[in-house]
């Protein structure tokens, strides 16, 4: 896929305004902006083609054919869960620690302690499913170096302006490519959580 000056600009103008936008509004009233703005943006002309790919991951989902209304109703929900992902991940970096930790329910947290124990590095296996980055957090609040590989992006900007906003979150980032493996096990070296998504 190829992407134009002004689709780059659009993009990086669209994750900088979110980023203002969540920090000034109070969180419920984002939540609720967030909702509204992924339901129209998913019903918006031009997105034929991503609802009808959408409904018909839904339709795996659900086990059964999804059409109509009840298509029409499910698709909006995930483009208002997709948004409201945009909404709580471009906040985090401002949310007090307090409520990271407070936010985060883990279970089996004495396993990854115990390997981290052991001094050799742990890796978690982790799926991209929603807010992966609360969980890094969580840990970087906890005392972990959290080390993540990111496929890097076009274009560029864009990938940069991923970079600087993971690292605001005190995660170290390594793209993945020729370079990966020897950074990760670096990290490993030094003891770090190595998040592969």
């Amino acid at each position: 896929m190829t992407y134009g000056l002004l689709t780059v600009t659009r993009q990086l103008a669209l994750f900088r305004s979110g980023e203002r936008l969540v920090r000034w509004l109070p969180p419920p009233a984002a939540a609720s902006l967030a909702l509204v703005l992924g339901t129209a943006t998913g019903w918006s002309p031009g997105r034929r083609d991503q609802r009808q790919l959408v409904a018909s991951h839904m339709s795996r989902v659900f086990g059964r054919q999804l059409n109509g209304p009840e298509a029409k109703a499910v698709v909006g929900r995930v483009y208002a869960n997709y948004a409201r992902y945009w909404a709580e991940a471009l906040r985090l970096p401002w949310v007090p620690e307090s409520q990271v930790m407070a936010g985060v329910t883990v279970e089996g947290l004495s396993n990854l302690d115990g390997a981290l124990a052991a001094g050799r590095g742990v890796v978690v296996a982790a799926p991209h499913l929603g807010g992966w980055e609360w969980g890094a957090r969580y840990l970087v609040a906890r005392g972990a170096e959290v080390t993540v590989a990111v496929e890097e992006l076009e274009p560029k900007d864009v990938y940069e302006w991923f970079v600087a906003y993971r690292r605001s979150l005190g995660v170290n980032v390594v793209p993945v490519g020729a370079s990966a493996g020897p950074a990760i096990l670096r990290a490993l070296e030094h003891n770090h959580v190595v998040c592969l998504l």
